[in-house]
Formats: structure tokens, C-alpha cells, sequence
């Protein structure tokens, strides 16, 4: 029961297991988070940033998706 746990949790597990020492921190400036809850991240911000991540509930491409991320 302990394995079928694991998988609830998504693909992360397996992509820590697997990338685990073959990673680098990149600076906060080229990884933007929260665009799926925050609102307050500015256009400059996300088009400056190398990686975007919709994390959060509230991605562009679902309804309930925060309208100033849309289009």
C-alpha cells in the first residue's frame, strides 16, 4: 500500500528519483512560480524569465484561470 501512496503524488517522486544530483538551482530571476494563484507577477517578469510555471488551481487554460495570464 505504501507504493500505491507514491504515485498519488503525482510525477514528482519519480522526477526527483530520477534527476536527483543532476540538477542546478537557477536563479529567481529565470524561474517564475505562482501563475496559477498570484496575480500580482508582471508581464515584465514573465517575459524576462527562461522558465514559467502554472502552478496553483487558477492555470490559463482552465475557466476558472486568471484572465490577466489568458491569451
Amino acid at each position: 500500500s505504501k507504493r500505491r501512496h507514491l504515485w498519488k503524488l503525482g510525477s514528482l517522486p519519480v522526477g526527483l528519483v530520477t534527476f536527483y544530483n543532476l540538477t542546478t538551482v537557477l536563479n529567481h530571476r529565470w524561474h517564475v512560480l505562482g501563475l496559477g494563484y498570484d496575480s500580482s507577477k508582471s508581464r515584465e517578469e514573465i517575459e524576462r524569465a527562461a522558465v514559467i510555471h502554472y502552478d496553483g488551481n487558477m492555470k490559463p487554460w482552465l475557466d476558472i484561470g486568471i484572465p490577466k495570464f489568458k491569451g
